[in-house]
């Protein structure tokens, strides 16, 4: 048997207090729709592609990317939620678009699309009054969509 010597040794390491900024609207808008994309990309590449769950997904994580783009440029919860903003895609991106880049003021199709689906009378989520909804095209929806996350994430994490 073979006896090694043990070394002991002791310190004290005192850490900085851990401290968590408080959340923002902005960041929970944020980390909202990034979580979301996720969905949209493992929806998109699903086969068959499950176009309305995917296009639900897609919408809300449109609206939260404006809206976290919105907050960080100053705008408040109540204007965000005030019943003209609320889910309607194409005033959030205007007023989006009236901050500058990543937004365009030119909406584009698929924006308006959504917009036509999941702002009032929110056909994608109760189709009660309808027998079909035309959706948008999906390959262009996913990857405009992934191309403003990290877009919209520079701008709101700076």
């Amino acid at each position: 048997m073979i006896w090694t010597n043990l070394i002991t040794v002791s310190g004290k390491i005192t850490l900085p207090p851990v401290t968590i900024a408080p959340p923002t609207p902005t960041h929970g808008y944020f980390a909202a729709a990034e979580g979301l994309m996720r969905g949209v990309v493992v929806l998109a590449a699903s086969h068959p592609v499950p176009s309305t769950a995917l296009t639900f997904v897609a919408a809300h994580v449109l609206e939260c990317l404006l809206k976290a783009i919105l907050s960080k440029r100053g705008m408040s919860e109540k204007d965000l939620k005030d019943k003209v903003r609320r889910h309607n895609l194409a005033r959030l991106w205007q007023d989006a678009a009236a901050g500058g880049p990543p937004f365009t003021t030119a909406i584009p199709a698929w924006v308006d699309r959504l917009n036509g689906l999941h702002d009032r009378p929110f056909f994608l989520r109760y189709p009660t009054t309808v027998h079909g909804l035309v959706l948008p095209a999906t390959p262009s929806m996913v990857e405009e969509l992934a191309a403003l996350l990290p877009q919209v994430r520079e701008e709101v994490l700076r």
